[in-house]
């Protein structure tokens, strides 16, 4: 049905643009599949000067979990800072990824020589955020075979709070109109629920 049609692109775009958001925001890749600098943060940048909806994302925090047998439990957090382009450390977890640490901290942890991590949430409702690890880089080692470069560090995330207020203020409006028209003009009334909580998002 039409409406049916209506909805499932309103969900496709949605989806669309944060799976954007997310790979933009995984690494800096360069021309050729090379280690970048765990700093760099020219993906960063990127986002919030080309993307069509860079206001989907509030902050950008890399986050460095102390690998397995590191004997600590102490967790490094930078923040990236617009005005400066680079990324801050911070002297203490904010309180808003506190709960998202807690997650990664149970997931099991990556062998480097066996690929990218695993079982990560890719949207973590707290925040909410998107969780997106640094991706290792395949390498040749002195034997022949492919493994995972251990420089990549597969125990970092890019944690992208997202912006709700952008969302519910502007992304949706815009989304809504271009897929179901004019509010005023509309054949539908059109709510968003949590499907969690039951609570109306929009």
């Amino acid at each position: 049905t039409s409406l049916r049609a209506q909805v499932t692109q309103f969900t496709q775009e949605f989806d669309r643009e944060l799976t954007r958001a997310f790979f933009w925001l995984q690494a800096d890749r360069g021309p050729s599949p090379v280690v970048t600098a765990f700093d760099s943060v020219g993906h960063f940048q990127r986002w919030f000067t080309t993307a069509p909806h860079p206001g989907l994302v509030r902050q950008i925090y890399v986050v460095s979990l102390p690998p397995a047998g590191h004997g600590s439990d102490a967790v490094s957090v930078s923040r990236y800072d617009r005005e400066r382009e680079a990324l801050v450390r911070l002297p203490s977890l904010p309180t808003e990824l506190a709960p998202i640490a807690v997650r990664l901290r149970a997931i099991p942890e990556a062998q480097p020589d066996r690929g990218p991590m695993s079982l990560v949430p890719a949207v973590a409702s707290e925040g909410p955020a998107l969780v997106i690890p640094r991706p290792p880089v395949p390498v040749v080692n002195a034997g022949g075979s492919i493994v995972f470069s251990r420089d990549e560090r597969p125990w970092d995330f890019t944690i992208a709070v997202l912006d709700t207020t952008y969302i519910r203020e502007t992304f949706l409006p815009e989304l809504l109109e271009r897929h179901f028209g004019e509010a005023r003009a509309a054949a539908y009334r059109v709510s968003i629920v949590d499907r969690a909580t039951k609570a109306q998002v929009f």
